[in-house]
């Protein structure tokens, strides 16, 4: 709600959480029972599977009577001893709400950049943690982008130095990417990109392969993607493929060139590959015993 700060308008949804209390009062203990059950069938200790990264198997882990997960990782083995990277749990104490978001390790793995919300609001603070001992760098970087459900928020460059990640609109729209520099001060970040489009949000994310930030732009019917190059600090911005009304896409990247999903010429999508050298001139990821079929980049083509 756009007027959530209007004092009458938090009085009348205070009335109306009263009201749904009263109302529902005498089923109570039904709901009691349920959530007991519900409860019962979880496990509540868990583990994820390790992921290797580098010199690491990340995972994380939840304890009995415990809210949150808590972030660890494994050097080299996974009979190595267990370094916790962050235990939610801990970040959680004195608030009823805690969400992690963003969760990114440093290319040489001595830092850790993640971000929290406290509020519930999906509006995101960054922190950067050093892992040698467990102190926090000066600065922060508020009013991120960041969700409930999903990893994003924040990406490093390879130089472990340049971090990349997403602020928000009035309207909690992701909107805008900045490059910032370990040890500087948020307010001197460098501006990348405004979107200027309020139908299209931002998302952003590196490929498994390391080389490169992605930027993606989505709305309802179509979407857009750029990308920069991992290891240049200072690299500009590229257009993928320039959005137009209707084309949906998604790339990612594999030695020279990028994979792409598309539902050009294709209403139940295709696998399509082209070149990182020249994005704009792609072609179908075929089976070598078909014939090769030729695009045209004059159509907007992949």
């Amino acid at each position: 709600m756009r007027e959530r700060e209007d004092p009458q308008v938090v009085e009348y949804l205070q009335a109306e959480n009263q009201y749904l209390e009263e109302a529902l009062k005498h089923i109570q203990p039904l709901e009691d029972t349920l959530f007991q059950e519900m409860k019962g069938r979880i496990k509540e200790v868990d583990s994820s599977a390790p992921e290797k990264i580098r010199n690491y198997f990340y995972y994380t882990r939840t304890e009995a009577d415990k809210q949150y997960p808590v972030y660890c990782r494994k050097k080299d083995t996974l009979e190595a001893p267990e370094e916790i990277l962050l235990d939610q749990n801990q970040l959680a104490q004195g608030h009823e709400f805690c969400s992690v978001s963003a969760f990114s390790i440093s290319p040489d793995e001595t830092k850790l950049a993640y971000s929290v919300d406290l509020e519930g609001a999906e509006v995101y603070t960054i922190y950067i943690k050093n892992l040698s001992d467990g102190s926090l760098y000066p600065e922060t970087i508020s009013r991120t982008h960041g969700s409930v459900y999903f990893t994003v928020g924040a990406e490093w460059a390879e130089d472990s130095e340049t971090l990349y990640y997403l602020s928000l609109d009035t309207y909690h729209r992701a909107y805008q990417l900045f490059r910032h520099t370990l040890g500087t001060n948020s307010s001197e970040d460098e501006l990348l990109f405004h979107e200027t489009d309020e139908t299209f949000s931002l998302t952003l994310f590196k490929t498994r392969s390391q080389q490169y930030i992605m930027l993606y732009h989505y709305n309802t019917l179509s979407q857009e993607m750029r990308f920069l190059a991992a290891d240049k600090p200072d690299a500009e911005l590229q257009v993928l493929q320039t959005r137009k009304p209707g084309l949906e896409y998604y790339a990612t990247h594999l030695e020279d060139s990028f994979f792409i999903i598309t539902n050009d010429n294709a209403r139940n999508f295709r696998l399509m590959k082209t070149p990182v050298s020249a994005p704009l001139h792609g072609k179908l990821a075929r089976d070598p015993r078909q014939p090769r079929r030729r695009f045209d980049r004059a159509r907007g083509c992949l």
